[in-house]
């Protein structure tokens, strides 16, 4: 176990940290980071044993004004088990006093939901709120746990209805290569400028991203004589989370439901492959609840889980 005064920071060095988050990994920093001026991949590492105990992605995004992170869903503490509260404070510490030392004013860190890790959410939060930074915004983040029990256990009737429906009509779901990713990515932006939602993305830094950290990537389909007419892109954001970015249906199938049937899916693989976990995201934005969203996320047997942002000044 690693000693606190045995640990240094290391800023956009990017040392090896295999048990990091999605979003803490150098690749994907160096993805989207702009400039070494304006982001900052700070890892805190044992100097005798090289081992990254924590890490923390920040970006400057207006003049003075730092996040963490700059692109991804969450940012915040990333921790090496075991957990150690006097690691979780170096790191905090040293962050801060590298940013202040920049003429920074202001960090504001969106932190992982809670159902993530309960344990390093709380020790996280606490030490967040003894630095100055206090909650500042929160969203309801939609998750299944994922057990010995069947998808169909805790879904409502009606889907459970709908997936008798898309059974008897033929459909198949199943797991897509990557290879499929962009005809994936292409019924979703379908689905949602059908709806009128903005797609965030572009299937360039998707491909992208697809190349560098193709590990991380879990593509799912649910096919009508061939044809895809569902799909979701997901990613391994932690080593037992499993998260759906994106899905969505072809319009003019939605009497089929096979968003449902993907769900189940989804559901399946997590199952299979050991994760305890599916996040399935928000359901509010910008703290408003989406009654409509709230419900059907609820009706595939999901529960809401708080994720929360932090921000503080820094003068």
């Amino acid at each position: 176990m690693s000693r606190v005064d045995a640990l240094e920071l290391a800023v956009n060095e990017f040392l090896p940290a295999p048990q990091a988050g999605l979003f803490s990994q150098p690749a994907f920093f160096r993805l989207h980071a702009m400039s070494d001026a304006t982001d900052a991949l700070l890892q805190l590492h044992d100097i005798e044993t090289g081992r990254v105990e924590g890490s923390l992605v920040l970006a400057e995004v207006a003049p003075g004004e730092w996040r963490s992170p700059r692109r991804g869903t969450y940012g915040g503490i990333d921790m090496a088990a075991p957990y150690r509260l006097e690691v979780i404070d170096a790191l905090v510490e040293n962050a801060l006093d590298w940013l202040r030392n920049r003429g920074a004013r202001r960090l504001t860190v969106l932190v992982p939901p809670l159902c993530h890790d309960a344990h390093l959410g709380a020790l996280v939060f606490n030490s967040l709120a003894r630095h100055g930074l206090t909650e500042v915004s929160q969203e309801l983040d939609y998750f299944r746990s994922v057990g010995g029990e069947a998808f169909e256990d805790r879904i409502d009737r009606g889907n459970a209805k709908q997936l008798r429906k898309a059974e008897r009509a033929g459909l198949e779901a199943g797991t897509e290569p990557a290879s499929e990713c962009e005809s994936a990515f292409a019924v979703i932006v379908a689905n949602r400028q059908s709806r009128g939602y903005p797609v965030t993305s572009d299937w360039s830094s998707i491909r992208k991203m697809l190349e560098v950290l193709p590990e991380r990537f879990r593509i799912f389909g649910v096919r009508e004589g061939g044809a895809l007419i569902a799909a979701a892109i997901c990613l391994v954001v932690a080593e037992k989370v499993l998260y759906v970015w994106y899905w969505g249906e072809m319009p003019g199938s939605e009497h089929l439901s096979p968003v449902t049937m993907l769900a189940r899916r989804i559901y399946n693989h997590c199952q299979e492959s050991g994760f305890g976990i599916m996040d399935v995201g928000t359901a509010t934005l910008d703290g408003q609840p989406n009654p409509g969203l709230m419900r059907y996320k609820s009706n595939l047997g999901c529960a809401p889980s708080l994720k929360l942002s932090f921000a503080g000044s820094l003068a």
